[in-house]
Parts: C-alpha cells; sequence; structure tokens
C-alpha cells in the first residue's frame, strides 16, 4: 500500500512538472507592452496605379527593459524568454483634406533594429481595408522577437502601399503595436 501511495504522489508531481513546461508560456505571467510610433505623416496621393513604396525608417520609442521592471517588480529583459507581436493598428490622427483610412486599400509593416544579429521582417499586413478611423492588421511573424529589443533602437518602416478608395492628400497615423513578454528563469 506504501508502495502505491508513493507512486501516487510521485506521478502527481510529475503530471505538474510536464504539465507547466511549455517551451512558448515560460512563467505563466506574460505581460502585453503596449507601444505607440505617434504622428507619421504619409504622404498620399491617390492616384489610381501609383503605390507609396515606402515611409520609415519610424523610431518606436520604448525602453522594454524599463517597461518590464515597472510591470514586473523584480524582473527585467534578461529574464524575457519572448516576446512576440500580438496586436498591431493604425489609427487616423489629422488629415490634410475630409478624408479616412480608406485610402490606404494595402500596406506592409516591417521592423528593423540595429542589433546586427537580426534582419528586416514582415511583422503586419492589411489587404482590402475598408476600415475608416482604425486599421487592424493580421499578424504574419509569430516567431520570438526579443533580439530586436536587446537593441536600444527599433524602427518601424511602412511598405507598398496601395491606395484605396478614400481620398487623402497627406494625414498622420499612430502606429499601436502590442507585444506579448512570456518570462522564463
Amino acid at each position: 500500500m506504501k508502495k502505491l501511495g508513493l507512486f501516487v504522489v510521485l506521478a502527481m508531481i510529475m503530471t505538474m512538472f510536464t504539465a507547466c513546461s511549455d517551451d512558448d508560456s515560460g512563467i505563466p505571467i506574460p505581460i502585453d507592452i503596449s507601444t505607440t510610433a505617434e504622428d507619421i505623416e504619409i504622404p498620399f496621393a491617390t492616384i489610381e496605379g501609383i503605390n507609396v513604396p515606402l515611409v520609415g525608417p519610424i523610431r518606436l520609442d520604448v525602453d522594454m527593459d524599463q517597461v518590464i521592471r515597472d510591470n514586473t517588480p523584480g524582473l527585467t529583459l534578461d529574464n524575457v524568454k519572448s516576446a512576440r507581436l500580438v496586436e498591431f493598428s493604425v489609427v487616423l490622427n489629422d488629415s490634410s483634406f475630409i478624408g479616412d483610412l480608406s485610402a490606404i486599400k494595402d500596406m506592409d509593416i516591417y521592423v528593423y533594429s540595429e542589433n546586427p544579429s537580426v534582419e528586416e521582417v514582415k511583422i503586419a499586413e492589411v489587404r482590402d481595408n475598408t476600415q475608416t478611423d482604425r486599421i487592424n492588421f493580421d499578424i504574419v511573424y509569430d516567431e520570438n522577437m526579443k533580439e530586436y529589443f536587446e537593441s536600444e533602437d527599433i524602427y518601424l518602416m511602412l511598405r507598398d502601399i496601395v491606395p484605396g478608395d478614400g481620398s487623402l492628400t497627406t494625414f498622420n497615423i499612430d502606429a499601436k503595436p502590442v507585444w506579448r513578454a512570456s518570462f522564463g528563469l
């Protein structure tokens, strides 16, 4: 009977450890870190067949280590196991004429940093946009981006902007990426 009891206790302990060993989750207290790049000016003319090839670089002014220290006492960027993009949106700030974000049909978002060990990657896109005040992008890069945050400077690039139905000549937007940081020991 003692052996059966010991076996049950060991089985329960093994179950707890294997259930908590998800490689992607780290410590089960992920935090979402909102960042904003404000007042991005996009020179724009809705001319059939003309795309805006590039807007940027746009610096994301965020000290990820300080944000983590402020939100998770005792933890730093060194404790981050993974940082993934979970949401990306663009919000209309101002336009030179009456118009809206339906002037953007398609757009790709890229990120890069001054960390030489990482490359510029496409992280989000929108296709066939019809939204007017806010565009919610599809996340297309689901890899760990911790290395980007180990650099002091992180940049966004807006590429391949295809005009939509709206009509704006110049407008300002706020880009709002949200990153989820998971921690490990």
